[in-house]
């Protein structure tokens, strides 16, 4: 919606277009499925027979979670970056505008659960998102190819994989004021 409103596109597409609603509604049933946890009543199981059950599916969830908010992170950057490509922005705004597209999202989602934004802690977040929605601006902007669909996977793996290999290698932005 932050994108919409910058680049003039109203009224915004989040509000327009009933399929933005659809898809939301199927994936937070789909989640509420998948995360359905219940508790056993059984008094055979220990205390730390749950506890262990529990943390296994914490972990197996949690890379579940990281991989798919890597995905995500690039479909949005590379939609956004669409979008303001077809408001005929440059290559490099485009790509910062795909950039808020991708991070917006998980800035909500955040602060909905009460936790520090990912984009505001060390983690490598905008800057995957920004790298995808680049190549993919690049890519789109010189016309290497037809109709976007390999430059759109292209930078959504690209995206993904920066994302998912600065969590495996725990790679962080520096602080601030740590670069002199």
């Amino acid at each position: 919606m932050t994108r919409d409103a910058l680049i003039g596109a109203t009224p915004v597409a989040a509000i327009s277009d009933w399929r933005y609603f659809a898809v939301a509604l199927a994936a937070t049933s789909v989640v509420l499925v998948l995360t359905n946890r219940q508790t056993s009543d059984s008094k055979l199981r220990s205390a730390m027979e749950e506890v262990r059950i529990r943390a296994a599916r914490a972990v197996r969830f949690d890379r579940i979670a990281v991989v798919a908010d890597a995905l995500t992170l690039g479909l949005f950057a590379v939609s956004g970056t669409l979008k303001a490509l077809d408001y005929h922005l440059p290559v490099f705004q485009a790509a910062l505008l795909g950039t808020v597209t991708a991070t917006g999202g998980g800035v909500l989602r955040d602060v909905l659960v009460n936790e520090v934004p990912l984009v505001l802690q060390r983690e490598l977040y905008a800057v995957p998102a920004f790298l995808g929605g680049l190549l993919f601006a690049e890519i789109e902007r010189h016309g290497f190819v037809v109709q976007g669909y390999p430059a759109s996977v292209v930078s959504v793996f690209l995206t993904a994989a920066v994302r998912l290999v600065a969590v495996w290698k725990d790679w962080h932005a520096p602080r601030p004021g740590a670069v002199a």
